[in-house]
């Protein structure tokens, strides 16, 4: 049964979609369409769907779509390259002279292979430094890349993203980190975090890939 905030985060969404409609030509949408096209209000909003899936209505309450849209938008462009084995980590206090929305924090965007622990090790690193930590919105995402690492399509997954039956066979699932945390000006300290985070990221990604090894070898 949804509860006033449930619609209103849906209508929350509704209007974000739209947002898209009045973007400057020569963006590309999270639509699978070209750079240009128009965009499909139905692919755009079932993707802002899958983003904010998880996210709690009041998180998003008092939000403008343009900010909405605006988060989910940059996420889906960090997302465009990212080669087999690799994360991709952006650090970054959002402005409307810049990038066309804002928010009042600084906002850690993560793009990497789905594994255990990744947002605790995020969260863990950024408590660490300091970091005071308002949203976090952790979307698990399908998508289709080609051999370089550049993404082809959003999947439309619905509510589950890991059934094999849902996905086509070159189909990954992803995990999309966005994590708002005190505003943050200086460059420097950005760029600081941001090398921080990739080398908290690679430690994960070597921990699990060690385990798994050590599993299958148990396992033989």
């Amino acid at each position: 049964m949804q509860t006033k905030l449930d619609e209103a985060k849906a209508e929350l969404l509704t209007r974000a979609a739209r947002v898209a409609e009045n973007s400057p030509g020569g963006v590309r949408h999270p639509t699978g369409g070209e750079q240009g096209e128009s965009p499909d209000q139905g692919v755009l909003l079932s993707y802002l769907q899958r983003y904010y899936l998880h996210t709690a209505a009041e998180d998003l309450a008092d939000r403008d779509p343009v900010d909405v849209y605006g988060a989910a938008l940059s996420h889906y462009r960090l997302a465009e390259i990212r080669p087999q084995g690799t994360a991709n980590v952006r650090v970054h206090t959002p402005t409307v002279e810049e990038n066309g929305w804002t928010c009042s924090h600084s906002v850690v965007e993560v793009v990497t292979d789905d594994m255990p622990f990744l947002v605790d090790s995020v969260t863990n690193e950024l408590s660490r430094q300091g970091r005071g930590i308002h949203v976090v919105i952790h979307p698990q995402i399908a998508v289709r890349r080609d051999l370089t690492g550049k993404l082809i399509e959003v999947l439309p997954t619905a509510k589950r993203p890991r059934d094999p039956k849902d996905l086509p066979h070159d189909a990954l699932i992803e995990s999309w980190i966005h994590v708002e945390i005190d505003r943050e000006t200086d460059r420097p300290d950005l760029k600081q975090i941001t090398s921080d985070l990739l080398r908290v990221l690679s430690d994960v990604r070597e921990a699990v890939e060690d385990w798994e090894k050590m599993r299958e070898a148990a396992l033989r």
